[in-house]
């Protein structure tokens, strides 16, 4: 039988991991004008047509190796169709757009995250690239001048007032295109519940009350922590609560990001908050069977429902969720039920 330590590592194992290589994108939508066009059409657009699809697709390898020739390229490229259509531009304009079309064609690849605004940025929608240049630019003909597209499936749309107040700064950017992965943390806390990211492990608690009262805020995060240390003692798991660090949103709703390097640390916290949160139902009313789960979740359920302090629990539980209206962790629900339904857990 595996011991409790390795049950713990086994689900940190099947946590969704962030590829190093993955990029974050903030599009811009002209205002707002193109925001709900590329809603409804499931793309993404930067608004140029001055090179065909044909050259980008013969340069794309050539990018790869060196870039400031397949610029130049691009550039002259610009140059023409502005002169031929009695548009001229100066260099540094020529430079610019020629850096966005590159950037677009080549860059911007599947599985990235793309964000655009509304007007007046009142509504920001998250979406996934499905495709990469090389097999969709949405054009009938290499020469016919249609405008560089990608297909993107939009996964979540939120309300300003809604938003990560540390992503506000993003929108600073006016560039067509813009890569923002400094921001990937706060991306990823803002679409997931669980993940890791440059090997550190996060949990994302979800506050949805609307008037977040600091007594239960402080007072759920102490004893969630003191519960963590003392279910670690008990099954001798070698974690504390001291591992984990904190970022916090008090934004009306917010969030709260527990993250660790020691992984382990960052999952046994999950794990307690979706015991003394509600267990094994999720927000659908769907159970999820025990059957197949590790046998620490088990030991942690029992150690939590039958303890000495039984009221601690229920004061956590009761009165700190109800006041702040924490979410149930659903991705932690999902983990779970992947493992006790011994299904492949995505990556």
């Amino acid at each position: 039988m595996q011991s409790y330590v390795s049950q713990l590592d086994n689900l940190v194992g099947a946590i969704n991991a962030v590829a190093s290589n993955k990029n974050y994108w903030l599009i811009r939508t002209q205002a707002g004008a193109l925001y709900q066009t590329f809603i409804d059409n499931s793309y993404i657009s930067i608004g140029h047509k001055e090179v065909s699809s044909y050259i980008l697709g013969e340069n794309a390898n050539s990018y790869k190796i060196n870039k400031k020739v397949v610029l130049d390229i691009i550039r002259n490229e610009v140059k023409q169709y502005h002169e031929d259509n009695g548009t001229p531009l100066d260099k540094r304009s020529i430079s610019l757009i020629s850096s966005q079309i590159a950037k677009f064609a080549y860059e911007v690849k599947e599985n990235d995250i793309v964000i655009i605004p509304s007007h007046n940025s009142n509504y920001i929608s998250f979406g996934i690239v499905t495709e990469n240049y090389h097999s969709h630019m949405n054009v009938v003909n290499s020469y016919d001048g249609a405008l560089l597209k990608k297909p993107v499936v939009w996964i979540k749309e939120l309300k300003r007032r809604h938003l990560d107040p540390y992503l506000y700064k993003m929108f600073t950017a006016h560039q067509a295109i813009n890569n923002v992965k400094e921001y990937a943390a706060i991306v990823e806390r803002s679409l997931n519940d669980m993940f890791i990211l440059e090997d550190e492990a996060h949990f994302v608690i979800n506050i949805e009350s609307e008037d977040i009262v600091a007594k239960d805020l402080f007072g759920l995060g102490t004893c969630l922590l003191d519960l963590l240390d003392e279910v670690s003692n008990k099954f001798n798991l070698g974690v504390n609560s001291k591992d984990l660090q904190v970022a916090i949103n008090i934004n009306s709703p917010g969030k709260i990001d527990i993250k660790s390097k020691v992984k382990k640390t960052t999952i046994l916290f999950g794990i307690i908050l979706l015991l003394c949160g509600g267990g094994y139902m999720g927000a659908d009313g769907t159970k999820l069977s025990t059957d197949g789960l590790p046998g620490i979740i088990k030991a942690i359920d029992e150690f939590l429902t039958h303890r000495q302090e039984r009221e601690l629990k229920d004061e956590i539980f009761h009165k700190y969720r109800d006041s702040l209206q924490i979410k149930q962790p659903e991705d932690m629900l999902m983990l779970l039920k992947q493992v006790s339904e011994n299904k492949d857990c995505p990556k």
